[in-house]
């Protein structure tokens, strides 16, 4: 049997008296993917937020079992002042890696999402959406992480593109062991790449017809 990377036990989650999340429950093995899939507002960006410990739910348990996790938002959140191959090797900093060995890394990660050489050493503001977008994930997975949370990172890609990357994010979760969150709105792409779908209610409607 798969070891749990991550497990949600009737965990619920509140913003004072507004109720976002309530009795999730949800397992995550290594190498599998799961899709978290609701309307905008239902707590999928929270969820993802309490999977990595930025907050604790309000009641539940939440087991994390995973060493090293990585999150990419719709947002690629580059730094301005380095290039595409500088802002993924400075996620190596952390592992003390050598410099020539960090940005071959980068190289090689950055030419698996796409980008041609002449894109390693543009600064972010000479690169498209779509581009800055593969360099996030270059950033993410670089890093070799056993958990990534995909915050609907690929809506500035076009289709086609953006199904190449999330396969190429499931063949690394199957190679890698890497367990894989995916927020999405896309049910075509959740059937069709995920191993399950999760999907979280509207407790806002809820809320409404009390």
């Amino acid at each position: 049997m798969s070891q749990t990377a991550l497990a949600f036990e009737n965990a619920s989650f509140a913003y004072g008296n507004r109720t976002v999340l309530t009795d999730v429950n949800l397992s995550l093995s290594a190498g599998e993917m799961v899709a978290l899939m609701g309307p905008s507002g239902c707590g999928k960006s929270t969820l993802l937020e309490i999977a990595v410990g930025l907050r604790d739910p309000s009641s539940g348990h939440v087991t994390r079992n995973y060493r090293r996790a990585a999150i990419m938002f719709q947002d690629a959140r580059l730094l301005p002042w380095r290039t595409a191959q500088e802002n993924v090797a400075f996620a190596l900093k952390v592992d003390h890696i050598p410099i020539s060995q960090a940005q071959q890394q980068a190289e090689e990660i950055l030419a698996a999402v796409e980008l041609s050489p002449d894109h390693f050493r543009c600064f972010p503001r000479q690169l498209s959406g779509g581009m800055r977008q593969r360099v996030a994930l270059a950033r993410a997975l670089v890093i070799k992480p056993d958990l990534l949370l995909l915050d609907e990172p690929f809506s500035a890609l076009d289709r086609d593109l953006a199904e190449q990357m999330l396969w190429l994010v499931k063949k690394l979760a199957r190679e890698q062991s890497m367990s894989v969150l995916l927020v999405t709105h896309d049910r075509q792409e959740a059937e069709g790449l995920a191993d399950k779908t999760l999907l979280l209610p509207d407790l806002s409607s809820v809320r409404c017809a009390l």
